[in-house]
């Protein structure tokens, strides 16, 4: 096969695509984990509590995204792994 076969470009735009989304989803862990960092060194409190529950919505929802558009997972295996039923 050579690198210009419809086969090996499929290939390439597949570990692009993988990549990205390994970007986006490792930048993700990364900002949530400096974020919520500095907020438990923040009093406790209820709003806290709801800037948490709103942040770990938003990394669940990339790292669902990636699960599934990337690694065509679906929707009830993502759940599965999650502990849901």
């Amino acid at each position: 096969m050579s690198d210009n076969s419809p086969e090996i470009k499929e290939l390439k735009k597949t570990i692009r695509k993988q990549r990205e989304a390994l970007e986006k989803l490792t930048t993700s862990n990364i900002q949530f984990i400096n974020w919520i960092d500095a907020e438990m060194k923040r009093p406790s409190d209820v709003e806290r509590g709801k800037r948490v529950a709103q942040a770990t919505n938003s990394l669940e929802l990339v790292n669902d995204g990636v699960m599934h558009f990337t690694l065509d997972y679906s929707f009830k295996k993502i759940n599965l792994l999650k502990g849901k039923k």
